[in-house]
């Protein structure tokens, strides 16, 4: 009977063991990427979304954004200046470098995302890439996140227009 008792006490103890290293390898709480701001829900004209921005705020990160300048222009173009590769995801060799592209405001399940189609430098042998930013408000400016990593990283940049 002891022989049972202590079988049944190791089976316990690995498997409380398993699943504490499980939850503890996982973020539990959610990330808060978007604090202090407010999920953009009402339509705003194009004009709202034109102009400069810069890097509001840098989440769970050691990214160099310094003079990162994201331009959106009201013809439909973007202008990126000193941005992180890390930024769209690429298995690259993180630096800054220059983009242009694209862009439109998309409404989906509530919501306001900046839809974008990039182009790249032929240096940076990168082709067609696509991407979207959920667009949020703070003191009537408008604010965008780009996440970016491992989801369980909680990796952000926040650009607001300056």
């Amino acid at each position: 009977m002891k022989r049972k008792t202590e079988k049944t006490y190791l089976t316990r103890l690995f498997s409380y063991s398993f699943i504490f290293l499980f939850l503890i390898s996982c973020y539990i709480a959610p990330c808060n990427l978007d604090n202090g701001v407010d999920a953009l829900i009402t339509k705003k004209e194009h004009t709202f979304l034109v102009g400069d921005y810069v890097v509001e705020k840098i989440i769970n990160s050691k990214l160099n954004t310094e003079n990162s300048i994201i331009n959106i222009r009201k013809n439909g173009t973007i202008e990126m200046s000193d941005i992180s590769t890390s930024l769209f995801d690429m298995t690259i060799l993180e630096r800054k470098i220059n983009v242009k592209g694209n862009w439109k405001l998309i409404h989906a399940e509530g919501e306001y995302f900046l839809s974008l189609s990039l182009n790249f430098n032929e240096k940076d042998k990168i082709e067609d890439y696509g991407t979207s930013w959920k667009l949020y408000e703070k003191n009537g400016r408008p604010v965008f996140l780009i996440k970016f990593g491992d989801p369980d990283e909680c990796n952000g940049v926040r650009f607001i227009k300056e």
